[in-house]
């Protein structure tokens, strides 16, 4: 559990490799004005246009928030916050992440406290009441990204579980369901000798994951779990659906097929000019149909015509056919973005590197929708968990603790420029050996003009200094290479922590594993109390755990 004892350290989030283009968001590069329509505008000019434009969904979008609390009841914090979201005056800052099984990658936890910590910092900056939202995406069909979580094993190797494999492709993540293996596995966890956990520690994930539950409503649990106490609001994507929420946006999407197509390539041309990288590719079609348990893309063949599901239609019989089934449409990742923003007073909107990047291609749909854009601010907090031994490597290798979040390849380039200057010893062992040689040979030229029989005796001393001489170098060559040995292990052993499959911590490792080691409802209080009042920071929990 974290406590009062528990090391926490702070390092600039630019410690870590970022893309061009976050780096230059970070720096306000005024090249980006094309990209962002709000890239520099004060949030006091925000404000009001964003209340103004949403104030028609604020009756749906409070009977929504409200849809679950019979089974995840709210805390009187939330009930606070949904007060003043209600009250058709209250602006949000959301952040939003799929669902996915034991909570998905961890990062989602520090957008969320970011959000947070963002909504209370903004609500004395602007003296304006300003809540915090996270947008549960669990209209998407990604059966198998949801269904994949890492863990670490006791070696810190990565275990891969996949609870979707018997899963058909586009079945949709709200209407992924638990069944026995989940618990099965829980249980494993606590008698597995491989795994660093206590039979306490995983009991409280039982709580969270029934056979038979959705992965949509435990991972609603979770985020409920940590953050209740902070008042953050929780939205499900397949709640606004199956209300109505999308309706009237994709209506226009479905009345002029090709206007946000245009409008993306347009955006996306925009930012392969300036010289970044586009992020998802532009396709025609913004919107997906559900059917049971699936969900298929609409296609645009035309402008007369749409194909989903196996099968084409004519545009007046679609427009038809979407008016009575409008709750059975959702939008596209693109599209859901400025959906997002027309249904909530959303001022800023916390983002990952790659939402930060493909936010930029959508420039041009606020515009068609004739919305205001909201602030895209970089989720500029990170979260690993430090091992406690790693401080010790660190020491001894005198590095600073940012030089771990250097790629394998950069570090392993700087130890072997090390390694070479230390390999030095043999070039100067090599030196000495021919120094002591041609001294000795230059002692016994004095004196064997005195004593010839100083020839036999030089000789066996050669001999032996030559034999003794062979035994050290040896011994050092031995000696250097499992030093080195035994630094590129420790060092491997460091990477993979850090950088499991190479990649980042948080966004492999999931939540659940922070969970059971930190407490589930301890660990969404310390990052929120740790994030607030602070900018671009990296955070490094260390465990406690004995390794």
């Amino acid at each position: 559990m974290i406590n009062e004892s528990t090391p926490i350290l702070s390092l600039p989030i630019t410690t870590l490799p970022l893309s061009p283009l976050v780096n230059d968001y970070l720096l306000s590069k005024q090249s980006l004005t094309e990209c962002y329509e709000s890239f520099d505008t004060p949030l006091e000019e925000l404000l009001p246009s964003r209340i103004q434009q949403t104030q028609q969904y604020r009756s749906l979008l409070t009977k929504i928030f409200s849809q679950h609390t019979d089974t995840i009841p709210h805390s009187e914090a939330q009930k606070k916050s949904l007060e003043l979201f209600s009250n058709k005056n209250a602006a949000v800052i959301v952040t939003g992440q799929q669902a996915a099984v034991l909570g998905g990658p961890f990062y989602t936890w520090s957008k969320i406290a970011h959000a947070i910590a963002r909504a209370k910092y903004l609500t004395k900056k602007l003296r304006h009441h300003v809540v915090p939202v996270f947008w549960l995406e669990d209209n998407d069909h990604d059966a198998k990204e949801a269904g994949a979580a890492h863990w670490f094993d006791d070696n810190y190797d990565v275990q891969e579980l996949y609870f979707s494999s018997k899963r058909e492709s586009n079945t949709v993540i709200s209407e992924m369901m638990y069944d026995d293996s989940i618990e099965n596995f829980l249980q494993e966890l606590m008698l597995e000798k491989k795994y660093p956990f206590t039979h306490q520690q995983v009991q409280s994930l039982l709580e969270f994951h029934r056979s038979g539950q959705s992965v949509a409503h435990s991972f609603h649990q979770l985020v409920q779990a940590s953050f209740k106490d902070s008042g953050l609001l929780i939205l499900r994507s397949s709640d606004v659906r199956t209300s109505g929420g999308y309706t009237k946006i994709l209506s226009q999407e479905i009345e002029h097929p090709l206007a946000s197509y245009n409008a993306v390539q347009k955006a996306t041309e925009k930012v392969i000019s300036i010289g970044y990288e586009q992020q998802v590719q532009t396709q025609k079609g913004q919107l997906f149909y559900h059917k049971g348990s699936k969900r298929y893309k609409v296609s645009h063949n035309s402008d007369t015509s749409f194909s989903f599901h196996s099968r084409t239609i004519s545009k007046n019989d679609f427009q038809e056919f979407f008016r009575q089934e409008s709750t059975n449409f959702s939008p596209s990742a693109l599209l859901r973005l400025v959906s997002q923003d027309i249904l909530l007073p959303s001022i800023e909107v916390i983002m990952g590197p790659g939402e930060l990047a493909y936010a930029a291609q959508t420039k041009g749909l606020y515009d068609l929708y004739s919305i205001t854009q909201p602030k895209f601010v970089f989720r500029n907090h990170c979260v690993a968990l430090f091992e406690s031994n790693i401080e010790r490597i660190l020491q001894k290798e005198h590095k600073p603790v940012e030089w771990l979040f250097t790629s394998m390849q950069q570090k392993e380039k700087e130890l072997l420029t090390e390694l070479e200057k230390e390999n030095g010893v043999f070039e100067k062992f090599s030196t000495k050996k021919k120094q002591l040689a041609q001294e000795l040979k230059e002692f016994y030229e004095e004196f064997v003009q005195h004593d010839p029989s100083m020839i036999g005796h030089y000789d066996s001393i050669q001999s032996k200094l030559q034999s003794l001489l062979t035994k050290s170098e040896k011994k050092v060559f031995a000696s250097v290479k499992s030093k080195n040995t035994l630094r590129m292990d420790k060092i491997r052993f460091v990477s993979k922590l850090i950088h499991p499959k190479s990649r980042q911590q948080e966004r492999l490792i999931c939540s659940a594993y922070y969970h059971i080691i930190y407490g589930i409802k301890d660990i969404g209080k310390i990052l929120v109390d740790e994030f607030e009042g602070k900018n671009e920071r990296l955070f490094i929990l260390t465990s406690l755990s004995p390794k």
